[in-house]
């Protein structure tokens, strides 16, 4: 018994059949390919004129073919690569029919000799310059009408300088072959070739990946195409036919890439920009979820921050509003020299508005210092403010109110250009106790002189008792009586 197919065999089995089914349809292409370039072989051989006309009849039909099918359907193209290839096509195919008509075996222009190279060249900068500069328009808006419009007057140019003025350079020579230009030219659209090559690999993203390899292997065939071409020297010889079944083959590729791709599988397409699309929106999604894990992260952080300030403002607030100290907030006033002429207060804490006998902030917040202290205060202070203000240090200061007889310690802290911090704390009950016992100092001083000119009153009064009592027992030892005070005779 066989076993049952799996869950992800089965997801599988409609990409191997698509494969299975594309790999067929390669084989009978190729098979089709081959049988066509056996048979336009014997034809070759057979009569190489009539090759020559069905090679470029079917370069062609091709070409133009491709332009219609992409001109018709380029409302729905998001590729503007295609539309600026497939209107160079229609200009190709104008320059490669008269390419054809123009051969000197045709006989249509006889009076111009042999007019196929010369057309061939033009064609060839068609495609140089329209496949280095499509990379460029992939994803750019592009005008199709403008842009036919210009092709046909490119087209009518060259047949005028051809046909009309005869000012188009020479590409061969009877007898001689090919000129210099015509293979100089070959080799500057083969380069031309290679950068479009070069630019298309660049933007392979924006390109299916079957459709990718066509195109490019179609431009390999279309450089090898122009190197072929720079060595023949007869117009119907081998190395000609070799350059017509390279330019066959690189047409073919374009009718692949372009027409059966575009046209046929255009779910290929559509999903493939709707897998672009989802790799898009994945990425943006993924990007987005960063996003939001990153503002998430900054809103936590900023709600903590803003906590932490609210808790920080808190705290001063609560600091502000109890200490004992005065505490204010002024705006600086300046002249046009910079000169700090007047103080305006902005904050104040109930300490000060104590001192002040005021009630409320709002009744005092604007006015200036010297509506609150008077202008001499104000112009006390400052000095100190200006220093502040000007070199960010901490000034500090005692100063007297003769109005109310009180004595302050004040600072100044700036903030900003604008504003300083100031606090100040009343010291008159310091003043007074250090004025007491100033006075106190002074009359101890007072009384310990006096003291000291008591003592030495006394002492000098017990040096002369003693003296006299001396001289009393002195006295008394020369008269042969006894001693009255116990002074022995020195």
């Amino acid at each position: 018994m066989s076993k049952p197919p799996t869950q992800m065999e089965s997801q599988d089995y409609p990409a191997q059949l698509r494969v299975h089914h594309q790999y067929r349809y390669f084989l009978a292409m190729a098979s089709i390919g081959l049988a066509l370039a056996v048979l336009l072989y014997l034809v070759s051989r057979a009569n190489y004129p009539l090759f020559h006309s069905i090679a470029d009849m079917l370069t062609v039909f091709i070409a133009g073919s491709v332009f219609l099918v992409v001109w018709n359907g380029r409302r729905h193209l998001d590729n503007n690569y295609y539309l600026l290839i497939s209107i160079a096509f229609l200009a190709f195919a104008l320059l490669d029919f008269m390419h054809l008509v123009g051969n000197k075996g045709m006989g249509i222009f006889p009076q111009y000799g042999n007019l196929g190279p010369t057309f061939y060249i033009a064609s060839r900068y068609v495609l140089g310059v329209s496949f280095l500069l499509a990379p460029l328009f992939i994803k750019r808006k592009v005008y199709p009408v403008l842009v036919l419009a210009a092709y046909m007057l490119g087209v009518a140019l060259v047949l005028l300088s051809v046909l009309l003025w005869r000012n188009f350079p020479t590409t061969y020579i009877d007898g001689t072959g090919l000129t210099a230009f015509k293979v100089y030219s070959d080799y500057v659209v083969c380069l031309m070739l290679l950068g479009g090559l070069g630019l298309l690999l660049l933007n392979r993203h924006a390109f299916d990946a079957r459709i990718l390899r066509i195109i490019a292997l179609s431009l390999v065939f279309s450089i090898a195409t122009g190197l072929v071409f720079t060595l023949y020297t007869d117009p119907f010889g081998i190395m000609n036919g070799v350059g017509h079944f390279f330019q066959i083959a690189s047409f073919y590729l374009i009718y692949l890439g372009f027409v059966e791709t575009v046209l046929t599988t255009p779910q290929n397409i559509l999903y493939r920009n709707l897998r672009q699309s989802n790799d898009s929106v994945l990425k943006l999604n993924s990007e987005l979820e960063s996003l939001n894990l990153s503002l998430s992260n900054d809103i936590a952080a900023r709600k903590r921050a803003e906590e932490a300030l609210r808790a920080s403002e808190a705290k001063f607030r609560n600091l502000f509003e109890n200490i004992e100290e005065m505490v204010t907030v002024y705006e600086v006033q300046r002249d046009e020299s910079g000169r700090i002429v007047e103080l305006r207060l902005r904050e104040a804490n109930p300490a000060f508005l104590r001192i002040l006998g005021v009630s409320s902030v709002d009744d005092i917040h604007g006015k200036t210092s010297s509506e609150i202290f008077g202008r001499t205060w104000s112009e006390q202070h400052l000095p100190a403010i200006q220093k502040a203000m000007d070199t960010g240090q901490l000034q500090v200061q005692e100063v007297y109110r003769p109005e109310s007889g009180r004595h302050y310690i004040t600072t100044v802290l700036r903030l900003d250009a604008g504003t300083y911090l100031g606090t100040g704390w009343d010291i008159t009950d310091r003043k007074r106790a250090e004025e007491q016992l100033r006075k106190r100092a002074e009359e101890l001083a007072k009384a310990n002189a006096e003291l000291e000119t008591f003592n030495k009153a006394m002492v000098g009064r017990e040096l002369r008792m003693v003296e006299l009592k001396k001289e009393v027992d002195k006295f008394c030892r020369q008269s042969g009586q006894p001693t009255r005070y116990g002074y022995d005779a020195e």
